[in-house]
């Protein structure tokens, strides 16, 4: 009788083989991250095997208390999203006050040369 045999089996979720407990740790390893990070990381599993600024990501790592050069670089990625989400916000906000403040002129412009006309066929019709 196999260590595999249906009255032990259990479901693997990720595969959907059915295993029993004893080859359970023999699972596939887990997919390697973004190449990308990974090669900013300083990962030596990166595509030229050695980051482009690993020291730095490292040592700030080392600063701010994060484990692992990745998790900082996804903290910064968020962080740069984050802060030109702001400024797209603070530019969408100045625009919308300048078409209030020129539609407003327009308005006041329009209103000026509206009491003109008026005046002027005032004057008209007077003569």
């Amino acid at each position: 009788m196999s260590c595999c045999e249906p009255l032990f089996k259990s479901r693997d979720d990720r595969t959907g083989l059915a295993h029993c407990d004893h080859h359970r740790s023999e699972r596939q390893p887990e997919k390697a991250a973004h190449p990308i990070l990974l090669c900013l990381a300083g990962d030596r599993r990166g595509p030229a095997g050695r980051g482009l600024f690993p020291g730095i990501v490292v040592w700030l790592c080392g600063i701010t208390g994060i484990e692992t050069p990745s998790n900082l670089i996804y903290l910064f990625g968020i962080l740069i999203l984050l802060l030109i989400s702001f400024y797209q916000t603070a530019l969408l906000s100045k625009q919308a006050d300048r078409i209030t403040r020129l539609t407003q002129v327009l308005s006041i412009e329009k209103f000026y040369r509206e009491q003109k006309e008026a005046d002027r066929t005032d004057e008209e019709t007077t003569k």
